[in-house]
């Protein structure tokens, strides 16, 4: 969820997340400078966590708009839990790509963007900051 302001809670599709922040796509505009709380929410591999954060970039997206959110004073804990979601998250779309590559050999198909976001599995969002 994602409130800046006065603004009420509002969710957010994760496009990117790493140990020092996240990109996320928004149907509302937020401003470089913002403070937010994220509340990052997977069920697979499982994560849980509220981290404060900046809006570093904002930008039109897609129709709607990216918000890239720096993580500030994130603990210890917090930051192993990412670290490992993350390498967690990697191998799975390693392990997809391999997978792909070789039932697109054997299909013939030769191109095409085996890359995208993880969509509606994995809700997560921003809350603002107090």
């Amino acid at each position: 969820m994602l409130a800046t302001g006065s603004r009420a809670p509002f969710k957010a599709e994760t496009i990117d997340v790493s140990s020092n922040g996240v990109g996320l796509l928004v149907d509302v505009q937020v401003r470089a400078g913002t403070p937010v709380t994220v509340e990052l929410r997977f069920d697979n591999p499982k994560l849980d966590l509220s981290l404060d954060g900046v809006v570093m970039h904002a930008a039109p997206m897609e129709g709607r708009f990216f918000a890239g959110v720096r993580f500030v004073g994130i603990g210890l804990v917090q930051e192993l839990e990412l670290s490992r979601f993350v390498m967690n998250e990697d191998q799975l779309l390693r392990a997809n790509r391999t997978e792909r590559a070789f039932s697109g050999a054997e299909a013939g198909i030769t191109s095409g963007n085996r890359f995208g976001r993880r969509r509606g599995n994995f809700p997560s969002g921003l809350a603002a900051a107090s």
